[in-house]
């Protein structure tokens, strides 16, 4: 899958971007944007270590089980994963939902990533 992301700055670049499924290489993305008090400043702040190994052991899970999927961002202009988006199983006021969240690296926000990628 792939998209392509108009950039707020200055409505010309464009950010290409593409999803693979999430794998066991992807812990170490997993603990940088988890890890970051910047990133996780209004999520409680950053996850320990072995909180954050511990989700991403679910977040490979996922596929087998049915209950959601995982994916990198990866940005194609660099060949590398920036970030995360996915959906999962949740409940709601007694209502089975999915919900959806994403996270893109600090260097790499605000431009159209996590968007293209969602």
């Amino acid at each position: 899958m792939s998209a392509h992301s108009t950039s707020p700055n200055n409505g010309i670049n464009q950010h290409a971007v593409r999803l693979r499924p999430w794998c066991e290489d992807d812990l170490a993305l997993d603990l940088q944007m988890l890890g970051d008090p910047e990133m996780t400043r209004y999520l409680g702040g950053p996850e320990n270590p072995e909180h954050t190994t511990q989700r991403h052991a679910r977040k490979l899970q996922m596929p087998n089980s049915g209950t959601g999927r995982a994916f990198a961002i990866v940005l194609e202009s660099i060949g590398e994963a920036v970030g995360s988006v996915g959906y999962w199983e949740n409940s709601w006021h007694d209502e089975d939902i999915y919900e959806m969240g994403w996270s893109v690296l600090t260097a790499f926000q605000g431009r159209g990533i996590a968007r293209a990628a969602a």
